[in-house]
């Protein structure tokens, strides 16, 4: 993930000229993770997608009878145990029934429909009980389509595994206009105050700033909702790492490499050396840290 610049100016005080700090006025933008390069299933219907745990390589030209490189969505949910999360005494399988994912992203993906559709198809998953795309106010008013195709990607990748990993759980896909803070926090904030919404991924973040603290609230469960847990990621580029990951309300998510023996059902896991991470600068320690990490 490559990371904003940190915002520079005069400072100047409301919700509305924090949000401007990382906006479009300051021609300052996030980007996402570029974990993957790979065909879309939509696309050409005799490829197959190159499909990993989190970091795949480059995709290539691949014939209809081909088999998917990397990890199945039923090879993952067995390697880290998914499969047999029970809840009420083995009486709700922990499928993600009930609830609903929220993804925040950057930008229009018209295909993404069909991408799930295709992804489903391929590895015989049922589609999610139900899938909604919206702009960042809750709208189709969409403003913006990515020129580069990454921020599709980036979509794909999140939609189509949050699906996999939570084959039961609906999908609420929310596209910032743009890939500014300013957006992209827009498109959150709506994200959580959605009925049903259990998670909000966004998979953004830049270098930490001055004033960060006040979005903090941002992220966190809204009055007379059901808790949201709302998850980030780290960054590529080791230490430091990234905000939002870095507020205290927020899961921080760093990139690893999962080696999973299938025939003896062993595996072991591995962080990337470029994954994010780090003591913050600018947050202060939340109680739930202390006796565990030093500052």
């Amino acid at each position: 993930m490559k990371q904003a610049p940190r915002p520079s100016g005069k400072r100047k005080t409301g919700r509305s000229a924090r949000l401007g700090q990382w906006g479009r006025s300051a021609g300052l933008v996030l980007a996402f993770e570029t974990l993957e390069d790979r065909r879309m299933l939509s696309a050409d219907p005799l490829s197959r997608a190159d499909v990993g745990l989190l970091k795949l390589g480059a995709a290539s030209p691949l014939t209809a009878t081909s088999s998917p490189g990397g990890f199945t969505p039923t090879q993952l949910r067995q390697a880290y145990g998914i499969d047999q999360i029970t809840f009420n005494s083995g009486a709700i399988q922990g499928n993600g029934s009930g609830q609903t994912i929220a993804i925040v992203t950057a930008y229009h993906n018209n295909k993404i429909a069909n991408d799930l559709a295709a992804f489903d198809s391929y590895f015989n998953l049922a589609a999610p009980p139900s899938f909604v795309q919206v702009a960042q106010d809750g709208t189709t008013n969409y403003q913006g389509f990515d020129s580069t195709g990454s921020f599709e990607l980036e979509t794909a990748l999140d939609v189509e595994w949050s699906h996999a990993i939570a084959p039961a759980a609906s999908i609420l896909l929310v596209e910032a206009n743009t890939s500014s803070f300013n957006d992209l926090v827009l498109a959150a904030d709506y994200a959580r105050q959605q009925p049903g919404v259990s998670v909000v991924s966004m998979s953004f973040g830049g270098a930490e700033f001055s004033g960060q603290n006040s979005f903090d609230a941002t992220f966190t469960t809204p009055a007379a909702h059901a808790g949201v847990t709302f998850v980030a990621s780290a960054g590529d580029s080791g230490n430091p790492g990234l905000f939002p990951a870095y507020s205290p309300n927020v899961l921080s998510v760093g990139g690893t490499t999962l080696t999973y023996n299938i025939a003896t059902g062993s595996y072991s896991e591995t962080g990337w050396s470029g994954s994010g991470g780090g003591v913050s600068t600018l947050e202060s320690q939340p109680s739930f840290q202390t006796g565990y990490v030093s500052q």
